[in-house]
């Protein structure tokens, strides 16, 4: 391995470890309340090298909800391949790709949830990605619609994106699931009735 090439796996590794670190002690502490000096402590390294690679916790932040983009995405994409767009298709996709996805990553929505509460930037990238995922759909699903037609219809699904994202955060993330098999149910059905009366 060349030098330049190991500098760069270094300060890969570097950062990886501080992002683990920070998700750590957001997970114990709350976003809010953890410092950068208690992730510089947890990352075991000192705070000029943490700020040489983030000089804050929003940045640590959006570095992971980029790298767990493509698995949101992914469950979306799983849409475009349904046959049907029935209740009961949509409570079975709640209920296998939606639920594994939230409890894989569920670190990071909480962090996510709590940083959008007193951060706009991460609040902006949160919408961001459900704007994204609205768009990538409505390629998929209705590559016929023009301009007003198409934003019309990315502003409802962003709605049923925000919906959901809320009802996995209480249910998954905040251990509010007493009533969960009501909360997939409502929401299987909100999202049927929308894709399957627009396809």
């Amino acid at each position: 391995m060349t030098a330049p090439t190991q500098r760069a796996a270094s300060k890969t590794a570097t950062q990886q470890r501080i992002v683990d670190a920070a998700f750590t002690l957001f997970r114990e502490h709350g976003y809010e309340a953890t410092t950068m000096s208690q992730i510089a402590r947890q990352a075991e390294t000192s705070r000029p090298n943490l700020y040489l690679h983030f000089t804050s916790k929003t940045q640590i932040v959006l570095d992971r909800m980029k790298s767990i983009e493509p698995s949101a995405t992914a469950m979306y994409d799983e849409l475009g391949e349904l046959a049907t767009f029935s209740t009961y298709s949509m409570l079975e996709w709640l209920r296998s790709t939606g639920k594994a996805m939230w409890n894989s990553h569920s670190a990071e929505f909480d962090a996510i949830n709590r940083a959008t509460a007193t951060d706009d930037e991460v609040l902006d990238e949160w919408l961001g990605l459900h704007r994204r995922i609205s768009s990538q759909l409505a390629d998929r699903l209705k590559p016929e619609l023009k301009d007003d037609e198409r934003a019309a219809w990315e502003s409802y699904l962003t709605t049923l994106l925000v919906g959901l994202e809320r009802n996995f955060y209480f249910i998954y993330i905040r251990g509010h699931a007493e009533r969960e098999e009501f909360a997939l149910r409502g929401l299987a059905q909100q999202w049927a009735g929308f894709l399957g009366a627009q396809h």
